[in-house]
């Protein structure tokens, strides 16, 4: 919203009052942040792999109150990085944001 404030940018308005933006626009923006208001609303998933299907290829950041256990399901979708509160990540060592290759936990449990 800053740079539709400041007039750099336009966007239109779908019948359900989303905002849309033309691909044009999209190639000249840097960075996209996308809020998450709470840790189990998933519309920024949603918004990012949109946004990556519209050939958005800047950075997007993450922020709100998300958990280690969204990392893999961020980086997924399309995000590049994420932004949390101080109070979540004094909870979170920073080994628990560490991504590793895990495969799939179906091939875990079945060879077990």
């Amino acid at each position: 919203h800053f740079y539709e404030a400041k007039g750099l940018i336009h966007s239109s308005r779908t019948a359900g009052n989303q905002r849309r933006y033309p691909r044009s626009v999209l190639r000249r923006i840097a960075v996209i942040r996308i809020d998450f208001p709470a840790m189990g609303d998933g519309r920024g998933f949603s918004q990012a792999r949109r946004l990556r299907a519209l050939g958005y290829t800047g950075r997007l950041r993450a922020a709100g109150p998300l958990i280690s256990d969204q990392l893999r399901a961020a980086f997924r979708v399309g995000f590049d990085e994420i932004e949390v509160p101080a109070a979540m990540a004094a909870r979170q060592p920073a080994r628990h944001w560490q991504v590793r290759e895990q495969g799939f936990y179906q091939s875990r449990v079945l060879a077990s």
